[in-house]
């Protein structure tokens, strides 16, 4: 028995169901997702600048205030970013250590030195010439007789006192191994890093090493003006136990600089409703600009 055929598959297009999607809507869906992406683009990014006709040109006083209509960015030259990161690395203050090692090594150096003459003065069983041939071993540098004048008993005393107490202040006031870039560029303060702080110290007040001499003399003089011989001792003393103990860090203060010149970008931001040229305002280059 033969079997029935086989239905025919139903091959002509008007036989297939039709989409229930218009055909022309897949692509107004692209149209809207593209309008809502750069809407969003335009509502998270600030406006550029446009070019557009000053106000006021560069000379001009303005008659009324000019503000930014919205925010916008306004870049800046290659020439402005370089004079902008230079000055930001110069406004950077250095930065010195201080070295308490030092302090307390001279310190005690001196005291040391100063109790050793002291027993040679204080010894009764020396006469003037055998007192100032012993302190002689500790201060080769000065005559015997500038040594005999300067170490009697009766003035050793406030001599002693004098050049600890100096040898105090030098330190407390800070002597600097390089004054040269407190002068080259006029810095009013330092940076001074004393163990784990740092702090603040007014440059007027420091001591320059390669003027020390002078700062020694002029002291020695203030103290003694009319003994010739205490105030050469004087010198003497101090000028051997006085070294500088602020010292220029020269890699931090660097880093430090390089730090403050990178955060300097290549535009600036003006706010919305923010003043550019005010009322009564001579107009300059950089405001046109703007």
């Amino acid at each position: 028995m033969k079997r029935p055929p086989l239905a025919r598959r139903a091959t002509d297009r008007s036989l297939r169901p039709r989409s229930r999607i218009p055909a022309g809507r897949p692509g107004v869906l692209r149209v809207l997702f593209a309008i809502a992406f750069t809407l969003a683009v335009v509502a998270l990014l600030p406006p550029m600048r446009s070019r557009v006709t000053p106000a006021f040109h560069a000379g001009e006083v303005a008659d009324r205030d000019v503000v930014a209509p919205f925010a916008f960015r306004v870049p800046l030259s290659g020439e402005e970013v370089r004079v902008a990161r230079a000055r930001a690395s110069l406004s950077v203050l250095p930065v010195f250590e201080r070295r308490r090692d030092v302090e307390r090594d001279l310190t005690a150096g001196l005291s040391t030195l100063l109790d050793s003459v002291a027993t040679a003065v204080y010894d009764r069983s020396l006469d003037d010439e055998a007192r100032s041939r012993r302190a002689a071993q500790w201060l080769p540098g000065v005559p015997k007789q500038t040594l005999r004048t300067a170490l009697s008993p009766q003035g050793f005393s406030t001599l002693r006192a004098a050049v600890r107490e100096f040898q105090r202040d030098l330190f407390a006031r800070g002597l600097v191994d390089n004054a040269a870039i407190l002068r080259r560029n006029d810095y009013r303060e330092v940076v001074v890093i004393d163990g784990e702080g740092e702090l603040r110290r007014n440059s007027e007040g420091l001591v320059d090493q390669g003027k020390l001499d002078q700062a020694v003399r002029a002291e020695a003089q203030a103290r003694f003006p009319d003994d010739g011989a205490r105030a050469q001792v004087f010198f003497e003393l101090v000028r051997g136990h006085a070294l500088a103990n602020l010292i220029f860090d020269a890699d931090e203060t660097g880093r430090r600089r390089d730090v403050a010149a990178s955060s300097i970008r290549g535009f600036y931001d003006v706010g919305k409703n923010e003043r550019i040229v005010g009322r009564n305002e001579r107009v300059t280059d950089e405001q046109e600009n703007v």
